[in-house]
């Protein structure tokens, strides 16, 4: 998964998931382009999201959802997608 650039994922049977690493603690951003579940594990477990909402109209973000990560690897679980392949975007915070 690339940060802060869209990227897509294969859909089989609505789910798709990919891992990743974080190395900077913050509030991330992960956006979708369709209807589905966004969920992020770490050590098999899942995080409790922190916000959630829908992305701008002027977008194909259909669902944005926030996440606190401490640095480590996490793996992006998606379910009850729509499509066959899912765009997305993992946003890092925002330096003020």
């Amino acid at each position: 998964m690339a940060m802060d650039r869209a990227f897509s994922l294969a859909a089989t049977d609505g789910e798709a998931s990919a891992a990743f690493t974080i190395t900077q603690a913050g509030r991330y951003r992960v956006g979708l382009d369709q209807p589905g579940w966004i969920d992020i594990i770490r050590e098999g477990k899942p995080l409790t999201s922190v916000a959630h909402g829908h992305g701008p109209n002027c977008t194909t973000i259909r669902k944005i959802v926030d996440f606190d990560f401490t640095p480590g690897n996490y793996t992006l679980k998606l379910t009850k997608l729509t499509k066959p392949r899912a765009k997305l975007i993992l946003v890092a915070p925002q330096k003020e």
